[in-house]
């Protein structure tokens, strides 16, 4: 990218030399316009993706033009950079139609315009945006319907139990590496101790079309991938017709709540829990007006007034008859730096994004261990990730691990502790946590139950074949296909 951008500024003072036409300096302006607009594309998606520009992107892109609601406008840093980017071409074209206008007192030839031109033209196809735009364009080409043979909605009703309440904790990024000692000393020493006293299932993989926090949690609780297509149908939020967790609870006389400290219409995930079952939706614009005057990050509300608000939740959730379930995001390990709460202790690690891991380990078991003080009996508290981490300051980190795998915890007061090799996908979740509150469903979409022993779909068809299976498969599918039976 580096070389990118000083390709271009070369081409910028080279073209305001050599122009001598309105023909030719059209011609570079053009050239370097085009150049311009693929930098800010690509460097703006990768500030997000950390993967450059990717089908997160395409899909943010899509619902914020179709919904009106693209959250980018809330980062002034990114839009002033491309203010500054859009003022600094102006002022080149109006320097360089000047000097064309007046004439150089030192012509340059003609052909050494055109061979700026021509440098161009042959230079841009090597942008990394271009290679970026062209993988999107042949995965999305590929039309695979394999996998729709496969959507299932199973319920047993021997396994069917009383609707047990449940808070979930989806923590930023946060993948079990964090807690590998051998490989983050000293980072996440709380959660660490916190795994060996639950239910903790390794091996969930983040697949393919999963990797972003709404498409997350779309497969940890829908057991299906986004369905975001261009000009596509996006009503409710994302595929139109999924049951998910939310409306199975709902239906089941659930009352339901979410709370996150981001804004709601970033990627849409207000209207999805909206659209979903739940009848008490917060993120950054609620809590602006219900506290106001609080510092915040680049993503919202820090996760320590995230926590505050949601144990206010909690105390009004648990005062009522019916079942509950509370899900709740954090930001502090977000990608790039991370963004811990003013003051929380971040252990002296020089890295950013480890300082803030162990802020989160701190405030996610502090926040665990009130709900065990305060929960009722047959309360359940899910702490995992919504998917692995990319385009951090722990990146490079966390690459040295062979096998890097969600986090993904159970516990609750008869939740033995125990530790479940599967070979799963955040797509396996889904049904695993309706099995675990009762609900007595056993499959649900793509996911597969991980209490159970029949095989997931990463495990029947190989993790690696599965992934690749899936982008051809969702841009080809009917998003009511399979799902009948429920």
């Amino acid at each position: 990218m580096l070389l990118t951008i000083t390709g271009l500024l070369l081409l910028a003072l080279c073209g305001l030399v050599a122009a001598r036409s309105r023909l030719q300096l059209a011609a570079i302006a053009v050239v370097l316009g085009a150049g311009c607009l693929l930098s800010l594309a690509y460097g703006i998606s990768d500030h997000f993706t950390g993967e450059g520009i990717t089908y997160a992107v395409l899909a943010h892109f899509n619902y914020g033009v179709h919904r009106g609601e693209l959250g980018v406008l809330r980062f002034p840093a990114l839009l002033a950079l491309v203010l500054c980017v859009a003022a600094a071409y102006l002022l080149w074209l109006w320097a360089a139609a000047s000097r064309v206008r007046r004439g150089n007192r030192r012509p340059v030839p003609a052909r050494i315009g055109w061979c700026l031109v021509l440098a161009g033209l042959v230079l841009l196809p090597l942008h990394p945006a271009v290679a970026d735009l062209h993988a999107l364009q042949r995965q999305l080409a590929v039309s695979d319907d394999v996998l729709t043979g496969q959507l299932r909605w199973s319920v047993d009703p021997a396994a069917a139990r009383p609707p047990r309440s449940i808070v979930y904790l989806y923590l930023e990024s946060y993948e079990r590496s964090f807690l590998d000692e051998s490989l983050f000393p000293g980072v996440a020493p709380r959660l660490r101790a916190l795994e060996g006293e639950g239910l903790s299932i390794h091996g969930i993989a983040t697949a393919p079309l999963m990797n972003w926090t709404i498409a997350g949690m779309v497969a940890s609780q829908c057991g299906m991938v986004m369905a975001e297509l261009p000009g596509g149908d996006t009503s409710g939020g994302y595929r139109p017709g999924v049951h998910c967790l939310g409306d199975v609870m709902r239906d089941t006389g659930y009352r339901l709540s979410y709370v996150g400290g981001a804004d709601l219409g970033f990627s849409g995930k207000g209207r999805y829990y909206r659209a979903h079952g739940f009848h008490t939706v917060i993120g950054l614009d609620e809590l602006d007006a219900e506290i106001g005057g609080f510092p915040r990050s680049e993503w919202g509300a820090y996760d320590d007034i995230v926590f505050a608000r949601a144990r206010q939740e909690f105390d009004r959730l648990r005062s009522g008859e019916d079942p509950f379930a509370l899900f709740v995001l954090t930001t502090a390990t977000h990608p790039h730096d991370g963004y811990p709460s003013p003051g929380c202790d971040t252990g002296g690690f020089e890295n950013p994004m480890l300082a803030s891991a162990h802020c989160s380990d701190g405030q996610a078991v502090e926040f665990v261990r009130w709900l065990q003080k305060h929960a009722p009996d047959d309360l359940l508290i899910v702490v995992a990730s919504d998917h692995l981490q990319v385009a951090g300051k722990a990146s490079q980190l966390l690459k040295r691990k062979a096998k890097r795998d969600n986090l993904f915890l159970v516990l609750g007061r008869d939740i033995e502790p125990q530790v479940i090799e599967r070979t799963a996908t955040t797509l396996d979740v889904a049904p695993t946590v309706a099995s675990l509150v009762g609900l007595g469903i056993t499959e649900m979409g793509l996911g597969r139950s991980l209490l159970l022993p029949a095989p997931t779909l990463a495990e029947q068809y190989g993790l690696a074949r599965f992934n690749s299976m899936i982008p051809g498969w969702r841009t080809g599918l009917d998003p009511q296909a399979g799902m009948a039976s429920r």
